[in-house]
């Protein structure tokens, strides 16, 4: 019976140590056959294409900086007050003009250009106020008007805006149309859109915070479609559109 015992217990030890060395020999089948169970009962995943973006050009720094190049504003000429201080006497319109031109050589406005009275008027308490308009070579300088004042028959004061130290070639380059319309070409209206002058074109002063211009200022319509007449202040030298007003009194 002893025997039987150590013979079945003797068996159990060899078939213990077999199968120990067994795995100890193959420890990756499992684990393999894991794997591939678990491969291919996986879903198919889509593949990810990834796009690579070229990297910006960096700017040149030897390269000098670019600058925006802004169009000409209209600058009008700030208001002022001059006293008249010898307060001569002012009757009559030629009064009134004599009085300015001899003023206006301490405003320092420069050869070319002169104040002209053009009319006159008077309030509820008997004062006079003429009318009074620079030009510069016989041409209006836009936005420079004036007021001379006379308060019991003296001059006392003279209110307004002018522009002094003008210096422009008064000769126009190009005809009112002609510059209306590379105006418009030089801003991307199409050249179907035909320019329709109404009544003549005149030549003015213009003044922007760039330069001094010599200016058309035209009333004009386009067509394709009729658009509504506007008035126009073209550079008559430049063709640029440097004031557009659907009505305007100057």
């Amino acid at each position: 019976m002893k025997k039987v015992l150590i013979i079945t217990s003797l068996i159990a030890f060899i078939l213990l140590a077999v199968t120990l060395g067994w795995n100890s020999l193959h420890p990756s089948e499992t684990g393999d056959s894991q794997t591939q169970e678990t491969e291919a009962t996986a879903p198919d995943q889509p593949e990810t294409e990834t796009t690579e973006k070229p990297a910006p050009i960096a700017d040149d720094p030897n390269d000098p900086p670019k600058e925006r190049v802004l169009a000409p504003q209209a600058r009008m000429p700030s208001l002022e007050d001059s006293p008249i201080e010898s307060a001569p006497a002012v009757n009559s319109q030629e009064q009134a003009q004599s009085v300015v031109n001899e003023h206006s050589l301490q405003l320092g406005l420069g050869e070319g250009s002169k104040l002209e009275v053009l009319s006159q008027s008077k309030d509820d308490y008997g004062n006079t106020y003429y009318q009074v308009e620079q030009t510069y070579k016989e041409l209006p300088v836009f936005g420079a008007r004036a007021n001379l004042e006379v308060e019991r028959g003296k001059a006392q004061t003279l209110s307004g805006a002018w522009v002094k130290a003008i210096d422009v070639n008064t000769k126009p380059t190009y005809s009112a149309e002609k510059a209306m319309r590379m105006a418009l070409d030089n801003r991307g209206v199409p050249i179907d859109r035909k320019v329709e002058l109404q009544g003549a074109a005149s030549l003015l002063i213009f003044v922007s915070d760039q330069r001094t211009h010599l200016c058309w200022k035209v009333q004009a319509s386009l067509s394709n479609p009729m658009a509504a007449t506007e008035t126009y202040i073209v550079d008559a030298h430049q063709p640029e559109i440097l004031l557009q007003e659907a009505l305007m009194h100057r």
